[in-house]
């Protein structure tokens, strides 16, 4: 697949992202900690405190698109070319730390997983 036909839908994943305000992983997604929220189980008002606090008015990613050599150099580390899409994910929206659950993992010099590795570390150890 060429590489713009991703135009479309990531343009749709930045849009969408600007919209919630939501450009890192659930646990950082004010929206998402909203829908869990539960004032029945909050009696002294400080999760409600520490929602408020962590609802920051982010304006873009965590991490920057991936450059064409931090690709490469996922690529030598893996042994293997990343999946199309994914490489295109990484070079034209953000280097990880986005979407559902913990977040995208990122190439190198991308999101970590808050210390849990990148792509390469979580391949890795998964791998052996």
């Amino acid at each position: 697949m060429r590489e713009d036909a991703y135009i479309a839908p990531f343009d749709r994943i930045r849009e969408r992202s600007r919209q919630l305000q939501w450009y890192g992983p659930d646990d950082e997604n004010i929206n998402w900690l909203e829908e869990c929220y539960d004032p029945a189980n909050n009696h002294s008002g400080r999760f409600r405190a520490r929602l408020d606090a962590r609802a920051p008015q982010k304006l873009g990613f965590e991490y920057p698109r991936a450059l064409e050599e931090q690709l490469l150099a996922t690529e030598e580390a893996l042994g293997f070319p990343l999946p199309p899409l994914l490489r295109a994910l990484y070079a034209q929206v953000a280097n990880g730390s986005f979407g559902f659950g913990y977040g995208l993992r990122g190439a190198i010099g991308g999101f970590d997983g808050r210390g849990s590795g990148t792509i390469i570390d979580q391949y890795l150890a998964r791998s052996k």
